[in-house]
């Protein structure tokens, strides 16, 4: 596992160039897939530290990727953190219950980004 590696799963182009540059930019190294069966060839290979998930992809969505993360002895250690514009109560309960982290709610908020998913690196799991 690398300890410094996050694999961003983003369809949107714009996100995915402001989060990997801000993560960059604090040290991480960042992994980028455009939809999810990329992600899990990439969370297979690398084994990253954390996943930040877009949970509506097209094709298959977050939510059904992130079950599959979860179901993947090679993966199912990796953290999964939510990344979405939905604030909605249930998209919240639904991706806790697919085995989401935490959630970081989109638009991107540049000063804050970066120490906001660096915290989720020591983070306990809390599904209370």
């Amino acid at each position: 596992m690398h300890s410094n590696t996050i694999l961003i799963i983003e369809d949107n182009e714009m996100n995915m160039e402001i989060a990997s540059h801000l993560l960059e930019m604090a040290g991480f190294t960042i992994l980028k897939a455009e939809e999810g069966e990329s992600g899990i060839r990439l969370a297979k290979e690398y084994q990253p530290s954390l996943i930040l998930m877009d949970m509506h992809l097209p094709i298959k969505d977050g939510f059904e990727i992130c079950k599959l993360l979860k179901q993947d002895a090679k993966t199912n250690h990796i953290k999964i953190i939510a990344f979405t514009a939905q604030v909605l109560e249930e998209e919240r309960k639904n991706a806790l219950a697919c085995g989401c982290e935490g959630i970081i709610i989109k638009p991107i908020e540049v000063e804050s980004f970066a120490c906001t998913v660096a915290s989720f690196f020591d983070a306990k799991r809390d599904r209370s």
